[in-house]
């Protein structure tokens, strides 16, 4: 691959992962690839998903679980066990 090729690709990404990281700073740091891949796709930017995920992994960029994992079903205390 030429030299000018490279540096034409590599600017790209660099204009793509300013993109992402705006976008991921916009969800407070929620989104991962597939919400963003999805947001880039939605303004307009046609990108491939893999793509979305190099970038993201290559600079540190991901998405966290705001969700609150929720506990087994517990016992009531004062349980009225049915009769057999």
């Amino acid at each position: 691959m030429s030299r000018p090729a490279r540096t034409v690709r590599e600017r790209a990404e660099e204009v793509l992962v300013g993109e992402i990281r705006v976008l991921h700073a916009g969800s407070r740091g929620a989104y991962g690839a597939p919400r963003i891949h999805a947001a880039l796709q939605r303004a307009g930017r046609a990108v491939n998903s893999k793509k979305v995920e190099r970038l993201m992994r290559k600079h540190r960029i991901a998405g966290i679980t705001r969700r609150r994992r929720r506990g087994l079903t517990r016992q009531a205390k004062r349980a009225v066990f049915a009769s057999t």
